[in-house]
């Protein structure tokens, strides 16, 4: 459940930097120019998906230490967002590894 809390953050993190007006980009995926091209509809997917997050970890951790858990994860992946998306530093593959990885430690435990 913690992984999809996080994975849902991550996605409304990379809708909403990239529905941004200052965000310009050169290269990118498609997903990423169909966020430039969609302003307002990239800012509603990514409210969305900072809603949902919110009542799971509600729901999973309690009223208020779910909403101290939502907005921890929320400040630590904007904030990785904003450093290292403009960097390139970390691609689709590292977070898709990153993710797999903690599926299977998730469910071992």
């Amino acid at each position: 459940m913690v992984n999809l809390i996080i994975i849902l953050i991550c996605m409304a993190s990379f809708a909403l930097y990239n529905g941004a007006k200052s965000t310009q980009i050169k290269e990118g995926s498609p997903i990423e120019k169909w966020f430039q091209k969609h302003q307002f509809l990239s800012k509603v997917i990514g409210f969305i998906a900072l809603v949902i997050p919110l009542i799971l970890s509600v729901k999973t951790f309690g009223s208020m230490s779910g909403l101290i858990v939502w907005l921890g994860t929320i400040m630590v992946v904007f904030s990785m967002t904003i450093l290292f998306y403009p960097m390139r530093a970390v691609t689709y593959k590292h977070i898709v590894i990153f993710f797999m990885l903690t599926f299977i430690i998730e469910f071992i435990s």
